[in-house]
């Protein structure tokens, strides 16, 4: 019985932290610019690089569940972001 409610409060707090910390879909657009500004070394590529992030998060769909937030594009998931951190995707297929 004691084991059961242990487990169960655990639960309850890794599902708030995890609710507490999921990145906002905001935070989508920052994070991969910084991505492709990383890949690019001169002024001009970093231009291009803000104009390719601006394109391709116009192309996706940012679904904000309750515990997790998931980036669709052409109904695949590319990214998600759980625990203030986002998983998955390539930043190249941002210049497709």
């Amino acid at each position: 019985m004691i084991k059961s409610v242990i487990i169960l409060a655990l639960l309850v707090v890794l599902c708030a932290g995890a609710f507490l910390s999921r990145p906002k879909p905001a935070d989508f657009k920052p994070f991969l610019k910084q991505k492709m500004e990383q890949q690019s070394k001169s002024l001009p590529g970093r231009v291009w690089a803000d104009f390719q992030v601006d394109h391709y998060v116009d192309s996706c769909t940012i679904n904000d569940r309750l515990l997790w937030v998931t980036v669709e594009r052409d109904g695949k998931r590319v990214y998600t972001g759980a625990f203030n951190h986002w998983f998955g995707g390539n930043p190249s297929t941002a210049s497709k």
